[in-house]
């Protein structure tokens, strides 16, 4: 009787192993965005040499960041993340001079951005007001006006009357 021998091999078949956290993300320049990969045992980060899970980035410009994540098989996927740096607002309040008593109307005209001025906004002397203020100066005075757009981007502007 011939015997038959069966050699049998495990075989572990890896899913997909990276899950980032963050895939686009926009921020002002001279912020800091945080981008985390999981899944591995080690990873590599491009542009850069950065090889931890999180980092945390400040472009001064916009980048899409390439992870590379090796579990420990030694199987590897990678995976991409955009960091879009948004232009900040441009801000004029023009400066006057009224009569004393008298009731003028400041605006703050804002230009570029990311954002219409109905999505900024406006802090008068840190006073949360309209994108346009009545003021009736009693004597010279400095208004101070600073804007927000949705991804955080600040300016501020001053306007004097008199």
């Amino acid at each position: 009787m011939d015997a038959e021998i069966s050699i049998v091999h495990a075989v572990t078949v890896l899913g997909y192993l990276l899950q980032m956290q963050e895939l686009n993300d926009t921020i002002c320049s001279g912020m800091v965005a945080n981008l985390t990969a999981s899944g591995g045992s080690s990873y590599l980060w491009n542009p850069g040499t950065l090889t931890t899970a999180s980092i945390a980035i400040s472009p001064s410009a916009s980048t899409t960041y390439v992870v590379t994540v090796t579990d420990n098989n030694g199987c590897s996927s990678t995976d991409a993340a955009n960091v879009i740096v948004a232009s900040p607002p441009q801000l004029n309040v023009q400066d006057r001079t009224i009569c004393l008593g008298a009731t003028a109307t400041l605006t703050a005209n804002v230009f570029g951005g990311g954002g219409n001025p109905g999505g900024y906004s406006y802090l008068w002397n840190r006073r949360t007001y309209p994108q346009q203020i009545n003021v009736t100066p009693g004597v010279t005075t400095d208004y101070y006006v600073t804007i927000s757009n949705s991804f955080g981007c600040t300016v501020t502007d001053t306007a004097t009357y008199q």
